[in-house]
């Protein structure tokens, strides 16, 4: 009876362990909250939108579709645009969200790039992650961490390309391909509070915002658009997430022999909605580039926007 009782404690045991992550915790089954090969209709499950925006389904001869922002050809200068899936995902009672991905990419370096967002109202975006410039006529595995998002009751994702304003090389990239979308998560994350509830334990309610922290730092977006006239160029944007107070450098370069020189520079303080308006006298050149810099801060990491125009 006895050997009995330990065979039982044993195998109870072993159980536990196996259980166990590396951590000692118990381990979270792996979830797929939805899966997107693009080898049938986009149907409800995508929508597109913004400024030039083409994006569709592509079905080469080996059968093998994809999404991609245009299927014609090189994407135009000024484009903006997205593909976002239709409906939000519940990701309630879920942890450590990774939205896994194959992308091909040919965009212009650092000019031009592809934002991975997530929202809780799909009218405010978070940017998650940005990518730019080629990946060599190859496609690549990619993750991309929707971090606070993560245990949220409504999310809405999107990727979103962002091309220069008035590049003239825009028309020579092919732009973004995308293939095996899919969003697994950890089961057993934190299950918000219900409203009116009292909360058992301490500390503020998640919110569909990411915690910032020098640790931590979160990614900052500067947006740019330039305004020509005969005697001087305007740039105007602003800075995301706000930081009213702080300083943005904005500086404008002419194209002279083949390469881009200073001209002007000039420190500008955002306003109270984080926006920005730096002036310059209209210089003599055919092109034209102004960079604003936003340096960032201890919790948001630095940003910056080139706009590139005939003067």
């Amino acid at each position: 009876m006895q050997r009995a009782s330990r065979a039982i404690v044993c195998i109870l045991v072993l159980a536990v362990v196996a259980a166990l992550g590396p951590s000692g915790a118990f381990a979270h089954a792996q979830k797929t909250v939805f899966s997107e090969d693009f080898e049938g209709n986009l149907g409800d499950s995508w929508t597109s939108g913004g400024t030039h925006n083409t994006w569709s389904r592509v079905e080469p001869p080996d059968g093998n579709g994809y999404l991609t922002d245009s299927p014609n050809g090189p994407y135009p200068p000024a484009t903006d645009s997205w593909a976002a899936r239709s409906s939000p995902v519940d990701l309630r009672s879920l942890s450590a969200c990774q939205l896994n991905y194959r992308m091909l990419l040919d965009l212009e370096l650092n000019d031009d790039d592809l934002r991975i967002e997530a929202s809780g109202n799909a009218s405010t975006w978070q940017m998650l992650q940005s990518w730019t410039g080629s990946t060599g006529a190859t496609w690549q595995a990619r993750s991309t961490s929707l971090g606070s998002f993560s245990g949220q009751q409504s999310v809405y994702l999107r990727f979103r390309l962002v091309a220069d304003s008035s590049d003239p090389q825009g028309s020579d990239f092919d732009g973004v391909s995308l293939d095996d979308v899919t969003l697994v998560c950890q089961e057993g994350g934190p299950t918000p509070t219900p409203s009116g509830s009292p909360s058992t334990s301490p500390g503020p309610s998640p919110t569909t915002q990411p915690v910032c922290s020098p640790e931590t730092p979160c990614d900052s977006d500067v947006t740019g658009k330039v305004r020509v006239r005969r005697l001087r160029i305007t740039v105007a944007g602003r800075v995301d997430p706000a930081h009213p107070g702080l300083n943005v450098v904005a500086s404008l370069s002419r194209k002279k022999d083949g390469r881009f020189q200073l001209v002007s520079r000039k420190t500008v303080t955002l306003d109270a909605d984080s926006a920005y308006t730096a002036a310059f006298a209209h210089p003599k050149g055919r092109v034209c580039r102004i960079k604003v810099t936003f340096a960032g801060d201890a919790d948001h990491r630095a940003s910056a926007a080139t706009v590139r125009f005939e003067c």
